[in-house]
């Protein structure tokens, strides 16, 4: 599915996302953006995007066009029909499912933001700036290289039972008071926190089925505030709940380093360490 908007008298007739098996068939268009994620490139982008925003904004930063692509893994680029000027590009990869676009499509480029969605997990954003110039009668081609907007929180939980009607139902976790976002200099917004929660799923890890759950966090250093809870289904209470700078407190990490959580039951109580498949190096929580 695509879809895309444009605003104003100003220029663009877009075309088309091309997709990497039938380039032949793609027309060419006066500006060409390219994809690309990594050392991979193009084919580093379509492991990691599975939609994406192209928003184009003129030389006094007002909104031209705005084209979303679904099923991203399969695209490459995206070409258009510009009249000549200057134009920043904005990108935003798998935007969509637990964020949105706050100011489209009225508001000037430093007034938009992305904004996550509370009570969710948040989504795996990417991101790609680009400024362009489009001259008359040259086409202009541009490679937008996407850069990661997100560090993954994973948290996993062994051993909890809470049996309702004789079935043992999934834990629940939140993660409190993480920023609502981005603006779209990818700028962080701190100005609203928000909780983000979901409830966990099974995996089969180290030949033991474990509940798993990860969350989506903004790059940047975690607040001094945010605490995991660990929440039973059945009556809502809060079995555990800690500050998750207490977790990494004496670590080195950076602020898109991934963080991985075990929360174990043990007939001597809960245990919360580094789990052992995949645990983030130098984690020494102080339990």
């Amino acid at each position: 599915m695509k879809h895309y908007t444009v605003t104003g008298l100003l220029f663009i007739c877009l075309l088309f996302s091309c997709m990497k098996e039938d380039l032949s068939e793609c027309p060419e268009g006066n500006l060409l953006l390219r994809f690309s994620y990594g050392e991979e490139g193009t084919e580093g982008f379509q492991k990691i995007a599975s939609s994406v925003d192209v928003l184009l904004f003129d030389s006094v930063y007002q909104l031209a066009a705005h084209h979303r692509i679904e099923n991203a893994e399969r695209v490459e680029s995206v070409h258009l029909i510009a009249n000549p000027g200057n134009y920043e590009v904005v990108c935003w990869a798998n935007s969509g499912t637990n964020t949105s676009f706050e100011g489209l499509p009225t508001r000037s480029l430093d007034d938009y933001l992305l904004k996550t969605t509370s009570f969710t997990q948040g989504d795996s954003l990417y991101y790609a700036p680009a400024s362009v110039t489009v001259k008359s009668g040259v086409r202009t081609e541009e490679t937008l290289l996407f850069s990661r907007s997100h560090r993954v929180l994973h948290v996993y939980v062994e051993g909890m039972e809470d049996f309702y009607y004789g079935e043992n139902l999934l834990p629940r976790l939140q993660v409190t008071n993480i920023p609502g976002g981005y603006d779209f200099r990818m700028q962080l917004q701190r100005d609203a926190l928000l909780i983000l929660e979901g409830l966990s799923r099974m995996a089969r890890i180290e030949e033991k089925q474990i509940a798993y759950i990860p969350f989506f966090l903004p790059v940047a250093p975690i607040e001094d505030s945010t605490e995991v809870r660990l929440i039973k289904n059945t009556d809502n209470s809060i079995l555990t709940q800690f500050l998750l700078n207490d977790y990494l407190e004496g670590t080195e990490l950076k602020n898109d380093d991934d963080i991985h959580i075990h929360i174990g039951f043990f007939s001597s109580g809960i245990e919360i360490t580094v789990p052992g498949w995949g645990g983030v190096e130098g984690v020494e929580p102080g339990w």
